[in-house]
């Protein structure tokens, strides 16, 4: 219900998710109209061949690096999953390092995967608390709720934005902390 109450709601979400088109293709899930033609592919020839043979000899690992080297953090990604499990978190940690700038959702995701929410709580920007809130809503651990939220106040209170520190001590059941305001 904390989710509804700072403005997000899950069905709508999924929803919009499901019904997003850019312009008037990819709807009803025909995933075939998002497919790129070979003329406005990044990939090279060069790039395509060595990926290539790469997998024809077994070496997801330099296919891997050659996918990346080519602009292709997808397919490295894909390539990755089946070349074991170092080669995945390697491939997985440069595309957050590469990707985080360009999507910033992508911190989200990547807290939730290295169990590092306390560090998204620390970084997030203060004037969106609501949706750092929701997202220890949605991904901390019974454990972790309370710590994060009151961690989430302590940030809040130190750029002075008391009402909304007092809401998450509440959140926390700090009610030593959220009765200071």
């Amino acid at each position: 219900k904390l989710l509804y109450f700072l403005g997000f709601d899950p069905e709508k979400i999924h929803k919009n998710a499901f019904e997003y088109a850019e312009g008037s293709e990819a709807k009803d899930n025909d995933f075939s109209k998002l497919s790129i033609d070979e003329k406005t592919s990044k990939i090279s020839r060069e790039a395509e061949n060595t990926i290539h043979e790469a997998l024809l000899v077994g070496n997801f690992e330099a296919a891997v690096e050659c996918c990346i080297r080519s602009g292709n953090l997808g397919d490295a990604l894909i390539l990755a999953s089946c070349g074991g499990a170092e080669l995945w978190q390697k491939t997985q940690a440069q595309y957050f390092a590469t990707e985080q700038q360009k999507r910033p959702f992508l911190s989200i995701v990547s807290s939730v995967i290295h169990n590092k929410l306390g560090d998204y709580v620390m970084s997030s920007d203060p004037s969106k608390w609501h949706e750092t809130l929701a997202a220890v809503c949605s991904y901390g651990t019974q454990e972790e709720f309370s710590p994060l939220c009151e961690a989430l106040g302590d940030r809040l209170e130190t750029v002075d934005d008391l009402a909304n520190a007092s809401l998450c001590y509440l959140c926390a059941l700090n009610l030593e902390k959220a009765s200071k305001f």
